[in-house]
């Protein structure tokens, strides 16, 4: 799926994600919804269907993904290599 942007946090935007509104937007903190795509009437923003109301259009950065969905970045570390550090008790 192509990535539309990135959220408050950095972690990738894609249409059909479930969303939230982040605190650093003017409108609308804490609705929910899920993205669209591109905003056609603002550009540099992305659009969504909100679960309780019309759609909903904020830049990138401005959304929260809820989604339980991995961000399909692999870890720089491998399992033994986690386990060795919580095992020295030295945070990985």
């Amino acid at each position: 799926m192509t990535i539309l942007g990135h959220d408050v946090n950095g972690r990738p935007l894609r249409a059909g994600d479930r969303v939230e509104v982040a605190e650093g937007a003017a409108h609308g903190h804490g609705r929910t919804g899920r993205l669209i795509g591109p905003c056609p009437d603002f550009a540099g923003q992305l659009e969504a269907q909100m679960e309780h109301g019309p759609l909903g259009s904020a830049r990138a950065e401005h959304w929260r993904r809820i989604d339980d969905r991995t961000d399909h970045q692999p870890s720089e570390y491998t399992f033994d290599s986690l386990m060795d550090h919580l095992k020295s008790g030295v945070p990985a």
